[in-house]
């Protein structure tokens, strides 16, 4: 369904003048792309950095300073900075025509459906899709969730496989493991190689049982950056007879991506992540399979009638849009996809790589640093995840937030992978467009103070004395027949430790923890071990987090609290775990 911006009185008014001139008419029907509101003449392709440096003046964040430094984002595989063309777009719908779509006949009812609408054709152009099987979710979970509960409740039995692959994000393997609780179909595995890559002969040994009923693979690893071959692999699993689901979250935003080629039956993204606002995705579907699932959500907009009884349902997409939609959200993935458009997704992809190539290799001039994934750089999108011997992600991370360098560290939502790495945790650097070899300066001189840091104290805690706990952590270790145990972890960052207690007398007479964990979380466990000696039972079950971040000789950014009061939340659990022998 295509809509025409009315013309109606529409340029009498000022604001809607704005709004025409952010939003033209052949942009609201759908058609070619135009040089999207606020961006900022830049160079065309080939001219590398310059290109990422007009680019920055489109991104207002980019443009802050903390304590007198630049940031550096480096972290656009969590979610990408937005230009002033999306924040306009939205500012726009919500000053000049703010109005529910599909429901009313006054003028900015009907700006509003054109524009919402209207962002969905581009969007589905964006990605070779057609409107009609482009439906809005609140993100891509929610796109995958959609598929798992009206495709898989109603086609998934106890005889079958569900297949998915050792690399995927908790969203495109947790609805799985849902539905196969449900149904008591099997949950099977597509391993990984020990560079990061996909074994395609797992995928066509399961795919030769005759079992498998749907396969779910990421186009991009969050993790590892692995480019997944998905048109070979699509084409794989429909000759098998299964169905396929493509979590393209981390392509769509950097990758020239074509859903047609690719011929998945579902693909899944997420508009945060591609420049967009956050609460929005977008899942693309098959249209025989969406016009035979039923509802995922019921309620408004997506009935055609409703009876005392029964209802009946409106027609693709809107069937599975349910209740008022995300409207600004939407005008403002439509501005992120004329922007990346006007980039040309060929010179997006073109500048990443040569950033990953320049930073693989400084990289691997940093002593003790471990680069995981594909060894050929054409195997990866934009997306570098390391470790460094001796130092904890999190640690790091936190060295390099104190020049504004903006990297992740943890599991990055993939724990699976993390236990199949051997690891739990790793520091992650992703990049985006308005990304430059400056901001890969900065990340090295962040590192060459991490590395400084380990060989002059041995950690990188700050405090001199904390240092010294973390050089040479007291009461850990293994102590024999413990009368108590517990264990307990931060799910932020992937510390796990454990203690032993030996009790006499209601008290604790000794105590040794074990495990691994970021120089806070093994420092804070050394400098508060001693404490808990001599204390009664009774008196630790009413220990709080105020009191172990009390003990503490330095303050701890709310952030890393967590890890500072891990011992404690460890010793609570080996009281609560069972009673002294």
């Amino acid at each position: 369904m295509e809509f025409q911006l009315p013309a109606s009185d529409v340029t009498s008014a000022p604001a809607a003048s704005r709004l025409r001139g952010l939003f033209r008419r052949r942009q609201a029907s759908g058609t070619a792309p135009v040089r999207p509101h606020g961006l900022n003449p830049v160079p065309r392709q080939g001219q590398g950095d310059a290109w990422a440096l007009a680019l920055r003046g489109d991104f207002p964040l980019l443009a802050r300073c903390i304590a007198g430094r630049r940031i550096v984002y480096l972290d656009s595989a969590a979610t990408s900075q937005k230009p002033d063309a999306v924040i306009d777009a939205m500012s726009t719908y919500y000053r000049s025509c703010n109005a529910n779509i599909h429901r009313s006949v006054y003028t900015l009812a009907e700006e509003a459906t054109t524009l919402f609408e209207g962002a969905r054709s581009r969007i589905a152009r964006f990605v070779g899709g057609t409107p009609d099987t482009t439906i809005f979710t609140r993100n891509a979970t929610e796109a995958i969730n959609l598929v798992a509960y009206a495709w898989g409740r109603e086609n998934v039995t106890d005889r079958d496989v569900v297949l998915v692959t050792k690399m995927e994000h908790h969203s495109n393997l947790v609805p799985w493991q849902l539905l196969c609780q449900e149904t008591g179909a099997e949950l099977r595995y597509v391993d990984v190689t020990a560079d990061g890559l996909l074994r395609l002969d797992d995928l066509d040994a399961e795919l030769s049982s005759g079992r498998v009923r749907l396969a779910a693979v990421v186009h991009v690893s969050n993790v590892l950056g692995t480019i997944n071959p998905v048109a070979e692999i699509v084409r794989r699993i429909r000759a098998a007879g299964a169905t396929a689901v493509i979590d393209g979250s981390q392509a769509v935003p950097h990758l020239p991506v074509d859903i047609q080629e690719i011929g998945a039956d579902f693909y899944a993204w997420t508009g945060h992540k591609a420049l967009g606002p956050t609460g929005i995705g977008v899942l693309h579907g098959r249209r025989e399979l969406l016009e035979d699932m039923g509802p995922f959500l019921a309620g408004g907009d997506m009935i055609s009638t409703v009876d005392l009884q029964t209802s009946t349902w409106n027609a693709l997409p809107w069937k599975y849009e349910a209740g008022t939609s995300m409207i600004a959200e939407a005008v403002g993935l439509g501005a992120a996809v004329d922007y990346l458009s006007s980039l040309g997704m060929s010179q997006v992809r073109e500048h990443e790589l040569a950033l990953a190539r320049e930073a693989l290799g400084r990289l691997a001039e940093v002593p003790g640093l471990t680069v995981l994934g594909p060894a050929r750089v054409d195997d990866r999108a934009g997306v570098i995840s390391f470790t460094i011997q001796g130092a904890h992600p999190h640690d790091i991370a936190e060295v390099l937030n104190r020049t504004n360098v903006c990297v992740r560290a943890g599991h990055h939502c993939a724990q699976p992978l993390m236990r199949h790495l051997g690891l739990s945790a790793t520091t992650r650097v992703s990049f985006g467009p308005y990304n430059a070899a400056d901001d890969i300066d900065a990340l090295m001189t962040g590192l060459q103070e991490v590395t400084a840091r380990l060989q002059q104290w041995g950690s990188l805690q700050t405090h001199s004395e904390l240092a010294e706990h973390g050089r040479h952590p007291r009461n850990f270790g293994d102590l024999p027949a413990p009368h108590l145990e517990g264990q307990a972890s931060v799910e932020l960052c992937g510390d796990d430790l454990g203690v032993h207690l030996h009790v006499a007398d209601g008290r604790v007479a000794a105590i040794r923890f074990h495990g691994h964990g970021c120089a806070l979380a093994i420092s804070a466990a050394s400098y508060a071990s001693g404490r808990y000696v001599g204390l009664p039972l009774t008196d630790i079950s009413s220990l709080t987090t105020d009191w172990a971040l009390d003990l503490l000789p330095v303050p701890v950014p709310s952030i890393r609290e967590p890890c500072a009061v891990l011992h404690l939340n460890t010793v609570l659990a080996a009281l609560a775990g069972s009673s002294p022998t």
